[in-house]
């Protein structure tokens, strides 16, 4: 490691798109800030690439018309969206077995689809309380942030179908385990994207150059800001001031 340093006020780690809506956010207010990304391309989960001339997603690549931050920057960058082919049979696969639904309604028992409906209408009811700026600080906030979803949903619901259906909506829109999220972060995201119903809309487009294109149009407008290549190996906090260390160095930052 060199011993000389670099000072900024933010050092951001991973240049996904989280991160670089971060750094763009604090550099309209004037902030500096150094976003440090050990790959070398931006992106994180997102990335796009091109194969005898036709662009393919490996990584996150649908959008819903009602996720509002994302279709802004889909604008702003003018980049435009296909809409998602749905024509044909909806297929549902669920323990092991592939059974055809009608529409976006799944071939379940009457009894599965009661519990999926009481679901539901316990889910909007909460929706009333939370306030999407400032979810933490609603009445329920606290409370909904302590418990995980695979609790709630084990506590809530009481059929094997209708556990195993939001089971794999959820983990396949929240990106991870059910274990690893609060209700809360499924009571925010479904409030901000406008209702229940509209969440599950999150695969009716894609972005028709590829997703990583907004990462990338971020990248290129933030410049020096971003350093690719730059792997964190250690992070020493202080009072007044962090360090952050990588292979090319050491970074002085008030936050990280």
């Amino acid at each position: 490691m060199h011993n000389k340093g670099k000072q900024t006020d933010v050092i951001i780690i991973g240049g996904g798109l989280s991160g670089l809506a971060a750094a763009r956010t604090l550099k309209k207010n004037r902030k500096t800030v150094t976003v440090l990304e050990a790959q070398s391309r931006v992106g994180g989960r997102i990335l796009s690439t091109s194969i005898k001339g036709s662009i393919f997603d490996l990584g996150a690549q649908w959008v819903s018309p009602h996720q509002h931050r994302i279709q802004t920057l889909i604008k702003e960058f003018g980049l435009s969206t296909t809409s998602t082919y749905k024509e044909g049979t909806t297929l549902f696969a669920l323990f092991g077995k592939k059974k055809q639904g009608l529409g976006n309604k799944p071939p379940f028992s009457r009894l599965s689809l009661l519990d999926i409906t009481s679901f539901e209408n316990a889910v909007k009811k909460m929706l009333e309380n939370i306030e999407p700026s400032k979810p933490w600080e609603s009445p329920l906030g606290q409370k909904l942030d302590s418990l995980t979803l695979e609790t709630w949903l084990e506590k809530k619901m009481f059929s094997k179908y209708g556990k195993a259906f939001y089971r794999q909506v959820y983990e396949e829109g929240l990106c991870g385990k059910l274990s690893e999220a609060s209700v809360l972060d499924l009571i925010w995201n479904i409030k901000t994207t406008g209702s229940f119903h509209q969440n599950l809309s999150a695969e009716d487009e894609w972005i028709t150059n590829g997703a990583q294109e907004i990462p990338n149009r971020i990248a290129e407008e933030l410049g020096d800001t971003v350093q690719l290549d730059h792997k964190v190996l250690q992070i020493d906090w202080g009072e007044s001031e962090v360090k952050v260390y990588t292979e090319q160095g050491v970074w002085f930052s008030k936050k990280v």
